[in-house]
Protein backbone atom coordinates (compact mmCIF):
# COMPACT_ATOMS: atom_id res chain seq x y z
CA UNK A 1 0.00 0.00 0.00
CA UNK A 2 1.38 3.51 -0.89
CA UNK A 3 1.38 6.02 2.16
CA UNK A 4 2.56 9.55 2.15
CA UNK A 5 5.55 9.40 4.04
CA UNK A 6 9.09 9.90 3.66
CA UNK A 7 10.84 6.83 1.65
CA UNK A 8 13.80 6.83 3.80
CA UNK A 9 12.74 4.64 6.68
CA UNK A 10 12.92 1.21 6.28
CA UNK A 11 11.73 -1.41 8.98
CA UNK A 12 11.41 -4.91 8.21
CA UNK A 13 9.74 -7.76 10.02
CA UNK A 14 10.14 -11.50 9.36
CA UNK A 15 9.19 -14.03 10.97
CA UNK A 16 11.82 -16.18 12.65
CA UNK A 17 11.39 -18.97 10.35
CA UNK A 18 11.63 -17.48 7.09
CA UNK A 19 14.02 -14.95 8.00
CA UNK A 20 16.34 -18.21 9.21
CA UNK A 21 15.48 -19.54 6.10
CA UNK A 22 16.20 -16.93 4.03
CA UNK A 23 20.10 -16.62 5.77
CA UNK A 24 20.08 -19.93 5.18
CA UNK A 25 19.27 -19.17 1.08
CA UNK A 26 21.70 -16.41 1.22
CA UNK A 27 24.55 -18.28 2.15
CA UNK A 28 23.93 -20.98 -0.21
CA UNK A 29 23.99 -18.47 -3.13
CA UNK A 30 26.58 -15.86 -2.01
CA UNK A 31 29.01 -18.91 -1.60
CA UNK A 32 28.64 -20.55 -5.05
CA UNK A 33 32.06 -20.49 -6.49
CA UNK A 34 31.33 -19.12 -9.99
CA UNK A 35 29.91 -16.02 -8.01
CA UNK A 36 32.22 -13.08 -8.10
CA UNK A 37 30.00 -10.29 -6.68
CA UNK A 38 26.42 -9.83 -4.64
CA UNK A 39 24.13 -8.64 -7.83
CA UNK A 40 21.43 -6.79 -7.95
CA UNK A 41 19.27 -9.65 -9.17
CA UNK A 42 19.50 -11.30 -5.49
CA UNK A 43 16.36 -11.16 -3.43
CA UNK A 44 14.69 -7.94 -2.09
CA UNK A 45 15.24 -9.79 1.22
CA UNK A 46 18.53 -11.10 0.49
CA UNK A 47 19.92 -7.65 0.22
CA UNK A 48 17.59 -6.30 3.19
CA UNK A 49 19.72 -9.18 5.55
CA UNK A 50 22.81 -7.80 4.34
CA UNK A 51 21.91 -4.22 4.65
CA UNK A 52 19.92 -4.24 7.77
CA UNK A 53 20.99 -4.78 11.24
CA UNK A 54 18.34 -7.01 13.78
CA UNK A 55 17.65 -4.60 16.36
CA UNK A 56 15.68 -5.28 19.61
CA UNK A 57 14.13 -3.24 22.20
CA UNK A 58 13.14 -4.09 25.76
CA UNK A 59 9.18 -3.01 25.49
CA UNK A 60 8.49 -6.39 23.37
CA UNK A 61 7.99 -9.30 24.73
CA UNK A 62 10.16 -12.65 24.96
CA UNK A 63 7.74 -14.33 22.86
CA UNK A 64 7.65 -11.60 20.12
CA UNK A 65 11.39 -12.43 20.01
CA UNK A 66 10.88 -15.69 19.60
CA UNK A 67 8.82 -15.39 16.67
CA UNK A 68 9.72 -12.35 14.83
CA UNK A 69 12.75 -10.81 13.76
CA UNK A 70 13.00 -6.69 12.98
CA UNK A 71 15.63 -5.39 10.65
CA UNK A 72 16.14 -1.18 10.45
CA UNK A 73 19.18 0.65 10.09
CA UNK A 74 17.79 2.93 12.64
CA UNK A 75 16.49 1.12 16.03
CA UNK A 76 14.40 4.34 16.89
CA UNK A 77 12.40 3.82 13.64
CA UNK A 78 11.48 -0.34 15.07
CA UNK A 79 9.64 0.59 18.31
CA UNK A 80 8.35 3.60 16.60
CA UNK A 81 6.18 1.66 14.36
CA UNK A 82 6.08 -1.60 16.21
CA UNK A 83 3.87 -0.05 18.97
CA UNK A 84 2.02 -2.71 21.61
CA UNK A 85 -0.77 -3.11 19.69
CA UNK A 86 1.00 -4.29 16.80
CA UNK A 87 2.89 -6.63 18.84
CA UNK A 88 -0.76 -7.75 20.14
CA UNK A 89 -1.70 -8.24 16.49
CA UNK A 90 1.09 -10.47 15.44
CA UNK A 91 1.12 -12.60 18.70
CA UNK A 92 -2.42 -13.21 17.66
CA UNK A 93 -1.53 -14.74 14.34
CA UNK A 94 -1.87 -18.66 15.08
CA UNK A 95 1.02 -21.06 15.88
CA UNK A 96 1.19 -24.68 13.73
CA UNK A 97 3.12 -27.14 12.71
CA UNK A 98 4.13 -25.03 10.37
CA UNK A 99 3.32 -21.53 10.47
CA UNK A 100 2.88 -19.03 7.74
CA UNK A 101 5.88 -17.20 7.05
CA UNK A 102 5.43 -13.59 7.30
CA UNK A 103 7.02 -10.63 6.09
CA UNK A 104 5.73 -6.98 7.06
CA UNK A 105 7.84 -3.82 5.60
CA UNK A 106 7.87 -0.24 5.68
CA UNK A 107 10.22 1.03 3.19
CA UNK A 108 10.41 3.36 0.09
CA UNK A 109 6.79 5.06 1.20
CA UNK A 110 5.26 2.08 1.05
CA UNK A 111 3.53 -0.93 3.46
CA UNK A 112 4.39 -4.42 2.28
CA UNK A 113 2.81 -7.49 4.01
CA UNK A 114 3.72 -11.26 2.33
CA UNK A 115 2.58 -14.16 3.23
CA UNK A 116 1.78 -17.28 1.89
CA UNK A 117 -1.42 -18.96 2.53
CA UNK A 118 -3.24 -22.56 1.82
CA UNK A 119 -6.91 -22.98 1.49
CA UNK A 120 -6.94 -23.80 5.29
CA UNK A 121 -5.42 -20.46 6.06
CA UNK A 122 -8.41 -18.34 4.81
CA UNK A 123 -9.92 -18.09 8.04
CA UNK A 124 -7.00 -16.22 9.61
CA UNK A 125 -7.58 -13.36 6.49
CA UNK A 126 -9.16 -10.87 8.73
CA UNK A 127 -6.24 -11.09 11.85
CA UNK A 128 -3.68 -10.55 8.18
CA UNK A 129 -5.86 -7.49 7.19
CA UNK A 130 -6.18 -6.23 10.43
CA UNK A 131 -2.08 -5.95 11.01
CA UNK A 132 -1.43 -4.57 7.45
CA UNK A 133 -4.28 -1.75 8.76
CA UNK A 134 -2.17 -1.18 11.45
CA UNK A 135 0.63 -1.33 9.98
CA UNK A 136 -0.01 1.26 7.69
CA UNK A 137 -1.87 3.79 10.49
CA UNK A 138 1.00 3.31 12.77
CA UNK A 139 3.53 4.59 9.56
CA UNK A 140 1.46 7.19 8.73
CA UNK A 141 1.23 8.39 12.11
CA UNK A 142 5.30 7.25 12.86
CA UNK A 143 7.61 8.69 9.62
CA UNK A 144 7.16 12.20 8.50
CA UNK A 145 5.21 13.57 5.31
CA UNK A 146 6.95 13.30 1.81
CA UNK A 147 7.47 16.39 0.57
CA UNK A 148 5.26 17.25 -2.53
Amino acid sequence: MQLAVDAAPAVILFDRKLKDRIEAQAYGMLTEPERTAVERSLPEEIRWLAVYPEVKWRSAPDMFWRRFAVLTARKEHAPAWIDDRFVDLLLGLPLGAAPTPLMLAVERGQCTLRTQLTPGDRWHLDTLDAILAHACDRAARTFPRART
